[in-house]
């Protein structure tokens, strides 16, 4: 799926809120439906990797250090 750079806009972000999780999961089933699971796990790694390095986002601690769900 490919989309024209002037079609991309910014959420807001009250639209964001709570929603951001939602959307990247579903950008990887996206990618798991598109090019399978191999390459959706490369996506999910490369997204994690980016988020955390680039984009400043810290792993949601969850209690007695442990991680929730897919956190």
């Amino acid at each position: 799926m490919r989309f024209a750079p002037e079609d991309i806009v910014p959420m807001t972000s009250h639209i964001t809120l709570g929603v951001s999780p939602l959307l990247l999961t579903l950008g990887v089933e996206a990618v798991v439906l598109d090019a399978g699971e191999a390459r959706a796990h490369e996506y999910a790694l490369e997204l994690t990797a980016t988020l955390r390095l680039e984009v400043g986002v810290s792993p949601a601690p969850y209690w007695g250090g442990k991680f929730a769900r897919r956190a």
